[in-house]
């Protein structure tokens, strides 16, 4: 076995098995086979009936030692963990309540500090309004949201009054409750609504990056592109091409919404391995070997 820099194995380039694992993280075979049962681990690369393990898996087991030393239960390590390796579709980080459907939910309308107390998203000033209001999850009221849900219980005899006092300020509806009730939830974990809007536009203007280029993998090659000179541009298509452009449209949603998802959770686990790796090193497990305690079960 070669051995690295403080005797400890070094990695081949297929990686570490159990026991070298065990020997560079100070953590027991019977515990790192625990670990991984219960899924506190992702699942070993294997090569016929060999399992190698990876620099990943050493971030994780050294931070879950860490967290052990600094008091951290085992029944909190294990549903953190097992939270960030199974995660959530996106709609299910959206939805405000289990098994809702957003579309179901009645428009809210008031002023910004009504809906903004109302959702939980703190001080909302006018530059921030106006950036909610360009994501599209805001909408100046007009005569249509009358049967609105007020965000606030208001008595009818106590509206004008209460108008007044405000200064007749404008009044929005909701036309995104999803979003901004994942916003609020978000700002009482204690993250800016600005942070999450700076989040939101990037985010916004890689997707429409995204969405001309899976639209234009169909428009192009049936229409042609705007620049293509008047030759080079495509016969008009046929009734029986017109069906096929039809069921072809009808599922390309479907198909960059799978893309759009598999890539996204490819990137979030390494992100996640990331601020885990670094979160080991600042738990104080990164060298040395940590305390191992028996798991039991």
């Amino acid at each position: 076995m070669v051995s690295g820099e403080g005797g400890e194995p070094a990695a081949t380039p297929t990686g570490l098995r159990i026991e070298e694992l065990a020997e560079t993280t100070g953590i027991s075979v019977r515990n790192i086979r625990v670990y991984q049962e219960r899924g506190l681990l992702p699942p070993p690369r294997r090569k016929g009936r060999v399992a190698w393990y990876s620099q990943r898996h050493v971030s994780r087991l050294r931070l879950i030692a860490g967290m052990l030393e600094r008091g951290y239960t085992f029944a909190l390590i294990e549903e953190l963990l097992v939270a960030a390796g199974r995660g959530l579709r996106v709609q299910d980080l959206l939805a405000p309540t289990a098994g809702e459907d957003p579309a179901s939910i009645d428009p809210v309308t008031g002023t910004v500090d009504e809906i903004a107390e109302t959702l939980g998203l703190g001080t909302v000033d006018s530059e921030l309004t106006d950036r909610v209001v360009a994501l599209g999850a805001l909408r100046p009221a007009g005569p249509e949201d009358t049967g609105a849900t007020e965000a606030t219980d208001t008595d009818p005899g106590t509206e004008a009054a209460e108008t007044a006092e405000d200064g007749g300020a404008d009044r929005y509806t909701v036309t995104r409750p999803d979003m901004l009730a994942a916003a609020g939830a978000l700002v009482d974990a204690g993250i800016p609504l600005s942070a999450q809007l700076a989040l939101a536009e990037q985010v916004r203007g890689a997707v429409d990056q995204v969405a001309d280029g899976f639209v234009s993998l169909v428009a192009d090659h049936y229409f042609g592109r705007a620049e293509d000179p008047p030759e080079d541009v495509p016969p008009v298509p046929g009734p029986a091409e017109v069906g096929r452009l039809a069921d072809l449209i009808a599922g390309l949603r479907p198909q960059a919404n799978r893309v759009l998802e598999l890539l996204l959770a490819e990137a979030m686990d390494r992100r996640i391995d990331r601020a885990l790796a670094l979160a080991a090193t600042r738990f104080g497990g990164a060298s040395g070997h940590p305390a191992d305690p028996e798991v039991t079960g």
